[in-house]
């Protein structure tokens, strides 16, 4: 809704703003929205080195910079992070 407003209109609004202007126009929609959050999943697992989590990082993709980390399930800080920089060659 905000983007919306500045694309069309040319007009900046505070986040909270839409937000209580959007709960009064519209109570069963907010609710409805609210329903929809990410939910975390429950696994189970055998032990440390069983599940390990990945993420990568794609702002830097376009300058041929890739950025993974890996995270074991537990531990709390990161136990791996692969930077790779690929050179492309135009012809």
């Amino acid at each position: 809704m905000r983007r919306l407003l500045v694309r069309k209109h040319h007009m900046h609004v505070p986040h909270s703003t839409v937000r209580l202007i959007l709960r009064q126009m519209d109570p069963v929609g907010v609710v409805a929205r609210q329903h929809h959050r990410l939910h975390r999943r429950t696994y189970w697992s055998h032990g440390p080195n069983d599940v390990w989590h990945v993420d990568g990082y794609d702002k830097l993709r376009p300058y041929g910079i890739l950025i993974n980390g890996y995270a074991s399930e537990h531990s709390p800080a990161l136990n791996l992070i692969v930077v790779v920089v690929v050179w492309k060659y135009t012809t």
